[in-house]
């Protein structure tokens, strides 16, 4: 298997089953990274800082699998992007709930908070 079907393939499986969708996890990161250096980090920068760790371990050892890791981090950064404009086009946010084994998404109408599927949610049904 060559190096991008590989990432593509952690990135949209073993990791994205074990970290969530990288626009939750780098937000996280984010979050904690603009605590420590006291700058606004955003997703796409955890992301392409991430690839460059990967690129400067390449550098000093090279391995095949810093080039799977960069690819993938590539594709989270444009995974991010295109999650980001979807959750914005839509009237819903995404909540956390703790649901065995891991965290799931369910959406929720913005106004009421109810649990909400866009077709067919009518304010007020849930609250």
């Amino acid at each position: 298997m060559n190096i991008l079907d590989r990432a593509d393939e952690l990135v949209h499986g073993e990791r994205q089953e074990e970290y969530g969708h990288p626009l939750d996890c780098f937000s996280r990161v984010a979050k904690l990274w603009s605590a420590i250096l006291d700058v606004k980090v955003t997703e796409e920068e955890v992301g392409l800082c991430l690839m460059a760790l990967k690129i400067a371990r390449q550098v000093h050892t090279p391995s095949t699998d810093n080039l799977v890791d960069a690819a993938g981090y590539a594709e989270t950064v444009n995974m991010v992007i295109a999650e980001r404009e979807r959750r914005e086009r839509e009237p819903f946010r995404f909540t956390l709930t703790e649901a065995e084994p891991r965290f799931e998404y369910v959406r929720v109408c913005c106004d009421c908070g109810a649990p909400a599927d866009p077709a067919s949610h009518v304010c007020g049904e849930g609250s």
